[in-house]
């Protein structure tokens, strides 16, 4: 019990000394900046497809705030009048540029937290932070659309579509199993090739458990605001949706930092116990 609180003081200690909350700042930042050139693609690709009907338009409103939904669609309608073959590859690279600067600034913040320095060159980092730009970004949008939006979006599909009652357990199971499972199996890869020096899968999976259930709790309170985001809006304006959102964003980046730095003081703690261990035979 005394090193559960020794190694808790400690992870405080780092989370301060490490600068958690601008490097988790800085990667909210490359996320908004990626947010927005992904809505463009989703929108495009909805406008030029037979999604494009007004049962879809309603359907988006029945599940997104109203804030943000209207951000769409005046994307939407700015997309088809303005119509160009330079929009999306210039929304594709902007995605990638931003959601990639994130990664990168994930991938300097565990080097801190290991107290390593960066030796690998800058095209095998570029390559590293690409590759898991798509794993990032499948992440974000498996947590927002089983998660944040899942409930309201099986409740519309229920009062459209007659389902068996033991289809709602399932689906409320595989909610949460399918994004606890990916996000873990991520945070794994993530934490242990990331970084200067490779660890180990099993020394970082401390680090990814609390990363996997700590994005489920976030994204669980972004639902709920999600369900009472028509009221809420009404109280606190029209740019509600859009402060969750970013705060969501924000949490999740804490998160994430977090997990990073429970695996460095957990090490850390390893290598202690070792070193006593020797000095003791």
């Amino acid at each position: 019990m005394t090193d559960f609180f020794e190694n808790l003081k400690q992870l405080f200690k780092k989370i301060n000394d490490d600068d958690i909350m601008a490097w988790a700042s800085m990667l909210t930042l490359f996320l908004m900046l990626s947010l927005f050139p992904l809505i463009i693609l989703i929108t495009d690709f909805v406008a030029s497809t037979s999604f494009n009907d007004p049962k879809n338009t309603e359907y988006l409103i029945s599940i997104l705030p109203p804030s943000i939904f209207e951000t769409i669609q005046a994307i939407a309608t700015d997309i088809e009048v303005n119509r160009s073959s330079k929009v999306i590859p210039a929304a594709l690279l902007m995605t990638a540029w931003a959601s990639s600067q994130g990664i990168l600034a994930i991938i300097q913040a565990l080097n801190k937290a290991y107290n390593v320095t960066e030796t690998r060159s800058l095209l095998k980092l570029r390559f590293l932070a690409l590759f898991y730009t798509f794993g990032f970004i499948l992440l974000i949008v498996l947590f927002l659309l089983l998660i944040v939006f899942g409930n309201t979006i099986y409740s519309f599909v229920e009062s459209n579509i007659y389902l068996p009652v033991f289809i709602s357990p399932i689906v409320n199971l595989l909610r949460f199993a399918i994004p606890t499972i990916f996000s873990l199996v991520f945070f794994l890869f993530m934490y242990n090739l990331s970084p200067t020096v490779q660890v180990g899968v099993i020394k970082v999976l401390p680090g990814s458990i609390f990363a996997s259930l700590g994005l489920i709790i976030a994204s669980s309170a972004f639902s709920i605001y999600v369900k009472y985001s028509v009221s809420l809006s009404y109280l606190y304006g029209s740019l509600t949706g859009f402060i969750a959102l970013i705060l969501w964003l924000y949490f999740i980046s804490i998160i994430i930092m977090v997990g990073g730095e429970i695996n460095a003081v957990f090490l850390s703690s390893r290598f202690e116990h070792l070193n006593q261990h020797h000095h003791e035979v």
